[in-house]
């Protein structure tokens, strides 16, 4: 049995600065629950105010979550959603 969590992060943390662009952070993780690991996932904004400057995402280092690093210029208030598709196991 397969099941969809899902995660979320508003927060912007202030990462750099790019002339008159202030860049943020945001760390989004959606972790899986006890006794299942994480099989996929992805990570989306609906906010269109927002610049993507990069995208790094993958699984959790122990394989029980989806992770996401996105970094945007010109709003700290975006909302990053994350979603893991997560299966009944156990990580080796």
């Amino acid at each position: 049995a397969t099941i969809q969590v899902t995660g979320s992060d508003s927060t912007g943390v202030q990462v750099g600065n790019e002339g008159p662009n202030i860049i943020y952070g945001y760390n989004p993780i959606a972790q899986c629950p006890s006794g299942y690991v994480v099989t996929g996932g992805g990570a989306d904004s609906a906010d269109t105010v927002h610049t993507l400057r990069g995208r790094a995402d993958g699984p959790t280092a122990d394989g029980t979550g989806w992770q996401s690093h996105d970094v945007t210029s010109g709003n700290a208030n975006d909302t990053w959603t994350i979603t893991a598709i997560c299966a009944l196991g156990t990580t080796s």
